[in-house]
């Protein structure tokens, strides 16, 4: 990719844990384009989220963020200093939050909270600042925006907030929008409008957005590109059509196939046993063998790395010999 945004190689978390270290995020590597939109997928404890946070550096110690290169437009954000990180995150580095409810403070108005975000952002004074801020929230979609300013969070239904979280990480006109399971906590109908906003505002601005979800209909319908996390490390990555119209790794295939679709809706569901393991309980070799329905003895053994297969990258030992033999889809 070229025209790179953002550039993640290598990146690590790692927690203080009985005088050593657990890993959460294992070496995750990914690009993100200019104008693109990227689903970084998993289940619950993948590591998805903690991604999200190590790219504002918003990991609460004791975690400790690492990576051999974490660059946004030119800048290394693992060393910018504190004045430099405040300059970028919030201004051109946003992040909107799982649970909108929590994430609001209860005690102020949406005015008062826009206000905060727009006077640590921009140089508008007091009056011009207002009515950007009703600017922001006409531009997310909410009724009667200026009404809205006058309003407490809990005045709001869960769709209202979550468009008032948008318009918070919106103040600062950032160009990279991390958007952390922005529709979980809200029902199909106002699951779909967010999502709709959320293709409008990269149509509109430009916005390169991560979309973090463990749902791959979301991303399917959303997302440029998608990259699989299982146990703090990507197993596969690629563009939506490619990755989830042909998936090379087993456990892309078994989230798949745990899917209810039109055209396997009287067919069993596939059961994928087990749970993933724990940061610091992982098997050796491949994380994902003991539950893999496929593997084979040098998958115990041997760790697998991202490699280029077949339009994608993907984390295992059969893909990549099934590529090399030419058998791969």
């Amino acid at each position: 990719m070229n025209d790179a945004l953002l550039e993640v190689d290598e990146l690590r978390v790692a927690f203080a844990h009985h005088g050593g270290a657990v890993e959460a995020v294992r070496g995750a590597s990914f690009r993100l384009g200019r104008g693109e939109i990227l689903g970084l997928v998993g289940e619950t404890g993948s590591g998805k989220t903690l991604t999200g946070l190590a790219l504002l550096r918003l990991v609460p110690p004791p975690g400790r963020v690492t990576a051999r290169r974490l660059v946004f437009d030119g800048l290394e954000l693992l060393s910018l200093a504190p004045a430099a990180l405040r300059a970028t995150r919030g201004a051109r580095i946003s992040m909107i939050f799982q649970d909108p409810a929590t994430s609001l403070n209860p005690v102020f108005t949406v005015g008062a909270q826009l206000d905060a975000v727009l006077a640590a952002h921009t140089r508008l004074g007091r009056r011009e600042r207002c009515v950007r801020a009703v600017e922001r929230l006409a531009e997310v979609g909410l009724p009667d925006p200026e009404r809205i300013l006058r309003l407490y969070p809990h005045q709001l239904s869960g769709g209202m907030q979550q468009r008032v979280m948008i318009a918070l990480a919106l103040a600062g006109d950032p160009e990279l929008l991390v958007a952390d399971e922005p529709t979980t906590a809200l029902d199909v109908t106002i699951q779909a409008q967010i999502l709709d906003l959320l293709r409008r505002l990269r149509a509109e601005r430009g916005l390169s957005i991560i979309l973090i979800s463990h749902h791959l209909g979301v991303v399917s319908q959303t997302c440029d590109r998608v990259a699989l996390m299982y146990a703090g490390s990507i197993v596969e990555e690629g563009p939506v059509s490619r990755v989830l119209g042909a998936p090379s790794h087993p456990y892309t295939r078994s989230l798949l196939g745990s899917i209810v679709t039109g055209q396997r809706r009287k067919q069993p569901l596939a059961v994928l046993p087990g749970f993933g393991p724990a940061p610091g309980s992982l098997p050796p070799g491949c994380a994902f063998a003991p539950r893999c329905p496929v593997a084979i003895e040098r998958c115990r053994i041997e760790t697998p790395r991202l490699v280029a297969v077949n339009g994608r990258s993907v984390a295992c030992w059969l893909a990549e010999t099934d590529a090399s033999n030419g058998s791969a889809q």
